[in-house]
């Protein structure tokens, strides 16, 4: 099948998280801002998590890449960003300002580790694209910025 999350739909920015994924799909809501991907034998699958009681809003649970780092080229003037969705149990690490809490319970359904939360923002969510990637053949969608 073509389909791959993150690709029917849009960024838009919206404030206090910033880029925030809005997705084409009439169901897309709940999967693309409480859950994981995975795919299952080239289809693509939801993954929820763990039933919590208050699940925790994400704006888009993905890994952005960095254009200089893949050697990507530019869209017209600007950078090309690239981004792809989080595997189950990868954590996700906010680019917003963000409490400890929050980002504790943001993870919470997927996270069983509590030592993938620790340590620097970056180094988390480049460990999680890493691991993604080794997973399964992750479709990487790439704009202008």
């Amino acid at each position: 099948a073509d389909w791959a999350p993150y690709r029917a739909g849009c960024w838009a920015w919206l404030e206090p998280w910033g880029w925030t994924w809005i997705g084409d799909e009439p169901w897309g809501f709940a999967p693309f801002h409480y859950g994981r991907w995975a795919c299952f034998r080239g289809a693509w699958g939801w993954v929820p998590g763990r039933r919590v009681q208050r699940p925790v809003y994400a704006p888009a649970l993905v890994a952005w890449s960095d254009p200089v780092a893949v050697g990507r080229a530019h869209c017209g003037i600007q950078p090309a960003a690239g981004w792809m969705p989080l595997a189950p149990h990868a954590a996700y690490v906010p680019s917003y300002r963000c409490s400890g809490r929050y980002r504790r319970q943001l993870n919470a359904p997927h996270v069983s580790n509590g030592n993938q939360l620790r340590g620097a923002g970056g180094h988390v969510q480049a460990t999680a694209h890493v691991l993604a990637g080794q997973r399964v053949r992750w479709p990487e969608t790439a704009t202008g910025r």
